[in-house]
């Protein structure tokens, strides 16, 4: 079926069947005003794939930083769900789209999971503050 036959729900559920895209969404969902920089959001998204006490290597957050600046955001953007602007490396996330209603309906274990692990990162990185 070519992808204009398919209905627009379709278009939107073939967007956010991605991982890696459902988790940009997220990370600008949570972010300060929806906008940061695509770094910003590569540190946001390495984060959410690795477990919360390793930190992400050079090699993962260049190979992340690619597949988001050649294959996700391209791809958001072209659904009206994000605006990236690659000379400013500014990501922005637009509210309201369709595909976002979609994802707001669905109960997804990874973000609670990502939000859990960051909630317990924080507590630890307050208690290590309350201790020094």
């Amino acid at each position: 079926m070519s992808s204009g036959n398919l209905s627009r729900v379709d278009r939107h559920l073939s967007v956010l069947s991605d991982q890696q895209r459902r988790h940009v969404l997220y990370a600008l969902q949570e972010a300060d005003g929806d906008v940061m920089t695509l770094d910003e959001l590569v540190g946001a998204i390495a984060h959410r794939e690795t477990a919360a006490d390793v930190e992400p290597t050079a090699d993962h957050l260049e190979e992340l930083k690619m597949r988001l600046y050649h294959v996700h955001l391209p791809m958001l953007e072209d659904h009206g769900i994000i605006g990236f602007d690659p000379r400013s490396q500014m990501v922005r996330h637009w509210a309201d789209s369709p595909a976002e209603e979609l994802l707001e309906r669905v109960d997804d274990p990874e973000r609670r999971s990502a939000n859990t692990d960051a909630a317990r990162t924080a507590r630890a990185k307050r208690g290590s503050d309350d201790e020094e």
